[in-house]
């Protein structure tokens, strides 16, 4: 009488059964995996579901694979953004302050595009972007601050105005804003403007004659003996040799032109989009804050026709309400131009989080 020594894996009078298979196994035999039938020793193989995978030993697909560990991890890495890895799957968190974006992906946020990123909007102060972050330019002569807070403190109080350390730095604000006169002290000559503005002069006995002064009179100081000059209307310097003219030091700002007037005084004719005496500020011909739980944005303003051929302004509406809220606008009427978007545009931000819409036609 015959019998057959079965391998390992096959059972049965003729080793021809398999002694685990995907039918007579367990429900969970491979685990997170699926069940597939095979020839080989054991009977099965499991081909595992992804985020899982086998041990060596056990072809059951019950070893969580760790994605954040991996050679390229699935989360951002510039800026960093931290992974977290859960059973057979993972997670990243959220963009840090200053981008935009999945965790997965993050794209800087330009928080120059708005309200100037909180820098001072009067006096107006350049908003720099950086990754991440952004950063305020210095405050403009006259003001001291950190760019996000500018204080007038007058023009003489900082860096002595641009006058020579040694000048005497007068403010005239009947001429501009930004106008000062520099005068050398007894003993020095020059403009008093600047490193260089006074040198010492060699000693001699003051004198009126000849009259040094251009066009003014010449006095000469019962204190220390000092020769000085009281200059005519339309002329400054310690020499009464310098025409007074209001523009030479270009108080418009931001590319703005300055147009001289009688009496030493002038005006600014501003680029389109920027009003104030010096240009100083963005034209804000519309807009408001809402903080109710309904209202009602009108676009255009009841002024339009006024304003319509102006070819840089803004209107800027607010809505302010809390995180767990949703805010639906819906639009009765919806017109803009054509694109590309050079004119006419709708653009739409979401803070904290910096999400963002815009549409042109």
């Amino acid at each position: 009488m015959s019998r057959c020594q079965c391998t390992h894996g096959w059972i049965g009078v003729h080793c021809n059964r398999k002694s685990v298979d995907c039918v007579s196994g367990s429900a969970d035999i491979c685990g997170h995996g699926i069940c597939v039938p095979q020839n080989g020793e054991i009977g099965y193989k499991c081909i595992c579901d992804s985020g899982w995978t086998s041990s060596g030993s056990n072809p059951a697909c019950t070893v969580d694979v760790d994605e954040c560990k991996q050679n390229h991890p699935p989360c951002s890495t510039s800026p960093l953004v931290q992974c977290i890895n859960l059973p057979g799957s993972f997670m990243c968190q959220h963009c840090p302050p200053g981008y935009t974006g999945n965790g997965y992906y993050c794209a800087d946020l330009n928080e120059c595009e708005l309200f100037n990123g909180g820098c001072s909007l009067n006096p107006y102060v350049e908003c720099i972007n950086t990754l991440g972050s952004k950063n305020c330019g210095p405050c403009p002569a006259g003001y001291r601050g950190d760019g996000k807070t500018c204080t007038f403190s007058g023009i003489c109080n900082i860096n002595n105005g641009g006058c020579n350390i040694l000048a005497t730095c007068v403010h005239i604000p009947t001429i501009s804003e930004t106008f000062v006169q520099c005068t050398c002290p007894a003993g020095y000559s020059g403009s008093g403007i600047g490193p260089a503005g006074c040198a010492k002069t060699t000693m001699s006995i003051p004198s009126c004659n000849p009259n040094p002064c251009v066009h003014g009179i010449c006095l000469i100081s019962n204190v220390t003996q000092a020769v000085t000059c009281n200059c005519n209307e339309g002329f400054t310097g310690a020499l009464c040799d310098q025409p007074n003219n209001p523009c030479a030091r270009n108080p418009c700002w931001n590319g703005g032109t300055c147009n001289p007037r009688n009496n030493y005084r002038f005006t600014c004719s501003c680029l389109p989009g920027l009003v104030g005496r010096l240009c100083q500020r963005e034209r804000q011909v519309c807009g408001e804050t809402f903080n109710s739980t309904t209202g009602t944005l009108t676009y255009p303003p009841k002024d339009f026709e006024s304003i319509r051929t102006l070819n840089n302004f803004k209107c800027g509406w607010t809505i302010e309400t809390v995180l767990t809220d949703v805010v639906t606008v819906e639009f009765s009427k919806f017109n803009l131009a054509d694109a590309p978007c050079t004119r006419q545009w709708l653009k739409g931000d979401s803070q904290p989080y910096g999400h963002r819409a815009g549409a042109c036609r």
